[in-house]
């Protein structure tokens, strides 16, 4: 066939052959491209039954459309010979990974990721592989798994044909219902993974035998042996893979995907681990990311026995995000006490900065700093582990609040290299994460919102477990409101409120609603800002993360600010106040629309004064000094504020604090008499506001320059521009902006 044309395709090089099909490599003189192409061996094809079955692979794979999965272009014939064009895949087969003592656990991540979501998009059209081996699967050049040779699938949507239990496949990776033929539907290519995934991480077969019919014995018959050196998260989902009744399987590959991308990589396996220390039920339904399931089976199971230290471990897991979190510190403790009296020093560290970080969203500073204190005791005697990679990040977080940023890089490159040593994606992506905050915080903007971008992917592409991935949300809308960066907030918003949704109750959730609460509030959005925020407050209360609930309650105050509900203001900003938040800019605001000027005018300087190292903190507060600053008639100030405020904008490449300041400086120059130098930079700041998409901001700033046209004579601008502001102020139900731009326009009049 080399060297042979088939209609318009150039045949150049044969692939393989297999019992149902022979491929070759061949050119596309049409499209200009190279392809795979499937021929039926011609011994065969004159057999019906082979050319339906050859057919039936046609419509399976035209059925599929996913990444990890070889595309089929068409089927065609030529002289009544059907053949397949496909997509050509170049790379080495799974076979080839295949190592003595098995492959690394981060190895091991990046191919049944992929590997468990390519055969869940197939499940979910109805298709079963019945031939999932090493074989079947490629790894190219690139780094992506493609699943290949659907030519034994079975349409489960078609009428069940005769010959669809037959023992077909290769034996090694056959299901018991396979061999025994009986009926054959998603789970059998569960049994499957299992085999492959067994094979990947130890090097050997779990059933194996000197002859077929031994190896066929072994599956029915032997139990797999179980999985050493591994997470025992990890070993329990490839032993209930290997179940030999179908119903004890996970259902479909879906459900395994979601398994494997639940997987914690918090611990490296070392002797000190013990893998059977957690029931299996427990770490079936935590890897599932069933919490409840978990918090019942480790209760029942502490009905009628002490809990080993791991099964603690998960109990405090299922209750941080059951949202118990009085019951997950207990838990925690409990954990590390275990670990402790048994010498474990590493893992008992782990559960010590857990506790830490539970106390420290509690506000409680000085207990959270005694276990970080602990965990670095413990370490400092310890072999290297995972674990003091997880002490790295902590210090890093401590020496970048701190403002030592030389410090935090270097504490954060070496908490980098142990994730990269021990294989730990989740680490690796927090430490990718904290490096751009860093970054952003240094000034330098742009290098680090493209790290944490980078770590957001992580995020969405499923390489981190739910923890880490709920850190990485709410951190990176933390940055965004730090930066006004309401463009990438909303581009971030969309999945991270997925994530957060009403059905989680723990306390990552309540901190992303309350961060979205602000972006929605800016973005004009206030009925559902408020709802979120005190759908966010009554969360992070109930988990006690008081500083975060504080925050929420400051938003909370800033929506009933702008309406002009000021009881309800005051309220909100005296709860978060009580909650150790200081409610700034909002009360020196509410008390400057209050009528209390000179009260506004001191807490904003008392605030100010307390904040000198952070200067996007600055930023936020400086608009608000402009205000209350003309307010008491202090213009040299205002206007020494506006000019900082721009500085910090274009240091940090920050469109929206450029257009705050440009309206402080419009505002300045209106105060001055100055109406007609008013005119441009207020212009510039609606034009940024608008093209942010800050509606409530773009009209403030409309008000200033209708004012400004107003004082210069240009009546029909000036009316143009209130009347503008006035129907975004209706819209939002800004009653006092509405209110002072009615009076506007009546003296127009």
């Amino acid at each position: 066939m080399i060297g042979k044309s088939i209609l318009h395709y150039e045949i150049r090089s044969s692939v393989g052959a297999g019992g149902m099909g022979e491929v070759y490599r061949a050119h596309d003189t049409k499209l200009g491209r190279d392809v795979a192409l499937k021929l039926l061996p011609m011994s065969v094809r004159g057999d019906k039954k082979v050319l339906a079955r050859f057919e039936r692979e046609a419509k399976a794979l035209a059925a599929l459309n996913h990444p990890n999965i070889v595309t089929i272009y068409s089927i065609e014939k030529e002289h009544e010979s059907p053949f397949l064009t496909m997509e050509l895949v170049e790379g080495e087969t799974l076979d080839s990974f295949i190592c003595e003592g098995g492959m690394r656990f981060e190895d091991f991540q990046k191919i049944a990721r992929p590997l468990t979501s390519a055969v869940a998009a197939a499940h979910a059209s109805g298709v079963v592989h019945r031939d999932l081996k090493p074989g079947n699967i490629i790894v190219t050049r690139g780094g992506n798994v493609k699943v290949l040779d659907f030519g034994l699938a079975l349409v489960v949507s078609e009428q069940r044909l005769t010959e669809a239990s037959a023992t077909v496949g290769t034996i090694a990776y056959m299901s018991p219902e396979q061999i025994s033929g009986a009926e054959i539907d998603a789970r059998s290519d569960i049994f499957s993974l299992g085999i492959v995934f067994h094979e990947l991480l130890s090097g050997s077969l779990p059933f194996r035998g000197s002859h077929p019919a031994a190896i066929m014995y072994s599956i029915v018959n032997e139990d797999a042996p179980r999985l050493a050196g591994v997470p025992a998260v990890l070993a329990d989902i490839v032993r209930r893979c290997l179940q030999k009744d179908p119903d004890d399987r996970f259902p479909d590959a879906d459900s395994l995907r979601a398994a494997c991308e639940n997987l914690s990589s918090a611990t490296k396996p070392t002797e000190t681990d013990n893998t059977e220390a957690v029931s299996a039920e427990a770490q079936s339904a935590f890897s599932s990311g069933d919490w409840t399931a978990t918090y019942e089976s480790l209760h029942a199971a502490a009905k009628k026995r002490d809990l080993s230290a791991e099964e603690l471990a998960l109990l405090g897991q299922s209750c941080f995000w059951l949202g118990k979190a009085d019951e997950s510190v207990e838990s925690y403790q409990k954990s590390y006490t275990a670990y402790a009296k048994e010498g474990r020093n590493a893992l008992a560290a782990g559960m010590a900065l857990r506790i830490g970080y539970a106390f420290f969203v509690q506000c409680a500073f000085k207990v959270s700093g005694g276990w970080f204190k602990k965990a670095e005791r413990l370490l400092a005697k310890e072999p290297e582990s995972i674990q003091h990679g997880h002490l790295r990040r902590w210090q890093t977080v401590s020496a970048k609040n701190a403002g030592d940023f030389d410090l935090a890089l270097k504490l954060n490159r070496e908490c980098y290299d142990i994730a990269e040593r021990y294989g730990n994606s989740d680490l690796r992506a927090v430490a990718v994460h904290d490096h751009g905050m860093i970054l952003v915080q240094r000034g330098e903007v742009a290098e680090g919102t493209a790290l944490i971008d980078e770590a957001m992917t992580s995020a969405v592409s499923g390489e981190v477990n739910q923890f880490t991935l709920g850190q990485l949300y709410c951190r990176t809308m933390s940055v965004c409101d730090s930066l006004a960066d309401y463009q990438r907030a909303r581009e971030w918003s969309e999945a991270a409120m997925r994530w957060c949704g009403p059905d989680s109750t723990s306390a990552w959730p309540g901190i992303c609603r309350a961060h979205s609460a602000t972006n929605q509030r800016h973005r004009g959005q206030w009925e559902t800002a408020e709802e979120t925020a005190k759908s966010a407050i009554r969360d992070l209360l109930a988990n006690k993360d008081v500083g975060a609930a504080g925050g929420a309650l400051s938003e909370l105050g800033m929506l009933a600010l702008a309406r002009g509900d000021y009881d309800d203001a005051e309220s909100a900003f005296r709860q978060a106040h009580e909650l150790g938040c200081d409610p700034v800019p909002g009360l020196p605001l509410l008390r400057l629309a209050q009528g209390k000027k000179k009260a506004a005018f001191a807490m904003m300087e008392r605030a100010l004064a307390e904040c000198t190292k952070n200067r996007l903190q600055r930023a936020k507060l400086l608009a608000a000094r402009v205000a209350i600053a003309l307010a008491n008639d202090e213009i040299s100030l205002a206007e020494e504020s506006a000019d900082e405020l721009l500085r910090i904008a274009r240091d940090f490449d920050c469109e929206a604090f450029k257009g705050h300041a440009l309206q402080a400086l419009g505002a300045v120059d209106l105060k001055r008499g100055t109406a007609r130098d008013a005119t441009a930079p207020l212009r510039e700041a609606w034009s940024i506001f608008n093209e942010l998409g800050l509606p409530y901001d773009a009209a403030r700033t409309r008000v200033l320059l209708g004012t400004a046209y107003h004082q210069t004579g240009n009546e029909e601008d000036a009316k143009l521009q209130l009347e503008a502001a006035q129907k975004t102020f209706t819209d939002l139900g800004a009653r006092p902006d509405l209110d002072l731009t009615a009076i506007l326009i009546e003296q127009l009049k």
